[in-house]
């Protein structure tokens, strides 16, 4: 829980959070999708 609250802090520090989200939205989809191919 710890974590999730200081990614949140730090992620309210960037000058526009919306688009940091949005960033690390899409690695987060990259990597699951690396994930996914390996599986197969």
């Amino acid at each position: 829980m710890d974590v999730l609250l200081e990614f949140i802090t730090s992620l309210l520090e960037f000058p526009d959070p919306g688009d940091k989200l949005k960033e690390l939205g899409e690695l987060i989809k990259d990597v699951f999708q690396l994930m996914h191919q390996e599986n197969i």
